[in-house]
């Protein structure tokens, strides 16, 4: 009866459950989804309409035909034992009717108990197949999901923001082998920009709206909004920032007599993210934000 389950998508699967009032994580695999499916619908005491549910019209042919199946295989096996007690039977009369001190020991009845001791090779290969089988299911699950795809475009962020342009590596310094060149001011400039244009302000965006529509019940986020949020925060931060050169020249030379105040410290930190942004992130930013609006547009 899975495999009828099977064909479907994990999308429609999570639709099903919505129309079935079956409440699960969002963050279930497909396997696990059509178990719990697969569970409550067992648990039904009559078949639900086909009719309203025509995703669930396969399966219930499917059940049919495995019902039919196991009542001819009950039937066939209680054939066969009735025409076996009639074969011993009749073994029986005509034993004691030649030998009377002819042993009656039927030793093909007997099962020989089972070893703990025996290798079962073709056992532990079937359970790595199957084992295998599930990893690469739920690898796949988990990777195709959107806060998989979200997490690798981050990380790609991450590396050619802050990683690659000041960051070092060399494995023959060790235990130093990791050279930076940011300052601790200018490190917490970067993380805290990045980390407020391109995941803060769009979480905080998509999870309001979210709250004022509740288009989405079983997540605190809209996707969707979050994604488009996120690229045009990328096209406003990437092209029409523009930080002025006169602060900026006005900075440098009171930091250079320790005269900055803390506004101009932090003015100073914004641009300077916001350069790097320019320069090393570029457009980035806004393709992978685009790149999540399809697959939302898709997806949902």
């Amino acid at each position: 009866m899975t495999a009828t389950l099977q064909h479907l998508k994990k999308f429609e699967l999570a639709l099903l459950a919505e129309k079935l009032k079956i409440k699960h994580p969002a963050k279930l695999n497909k396997p696990a989804l059509v178990a719990l499916i697969q569970e409550h619908l067992r648990a039904l005491k009559e078949p639900l309409d086909v009719l309203e549910y025509p995703e669930l019209s396969e399966y219930y042919d499917s059940a049919g035909e495995s019902e039919g199946e196991t009542d001819a295989e009950i039937s066939g096996e209680e054939d066969g034992d009735e025409s076996g007690e009639d074969a011993d039977s009749a073994g029986e009369q005509e034993g004691e009717s030649g030998l009377q001190w002819f042993s009656k020991l039927r030793f093909d009845k007997m099962r020989p108990a089972s070893s703990q001791f025996s290798f079962q090779f073709h056992e532990l290969l079937t359970d790595v197949q199957s084992n295998i089988a599930d990893v690469n299911e739920s690898i796949q699950d988990t990777l195709s999901t959107i806060p998989a795809i979200s997490a690798i475009f981050y990380a790609l962020e991450a590396y050619m923001y802050i990683i690659q342009p000041f960051f070092s590596f060399d494995w023959s310094r060790r235990p130093y082998f990791v050279h930076c060149t940011l300052s601790h001011t200018q490190l917490i400039s970067l993380l805290a920009f990045w980390g407020t244009f391109s995941f803060c302000v769009p979480a905080v965006a998509a999870y309001y709206i979210n709250f004022i529509r509740y288009d989405l019940p079983q997540v605190e986020i809209d996707p969707l909004v979050f994604h488009v949020t996120k690229s045009l925060l990328a096209l406003f931060v990437g092209h029409y920032w523009r930080p002025g050169l006169v602060s900026e020249a006005t900075y440098v030379v009171k930091d250079s007599f320790g005269r900055a105040k803390f506004s101009e410290l932090i003015r100073h930190g914004l641009a300077f993210a916001q350069l790097q942004w320019a320069l090393n992130l570029q457009q980035w930013p806004l393709i992978f934000g685009i790149t999540g609006v399809i697959l939302c547009l898709y997806v949902l």
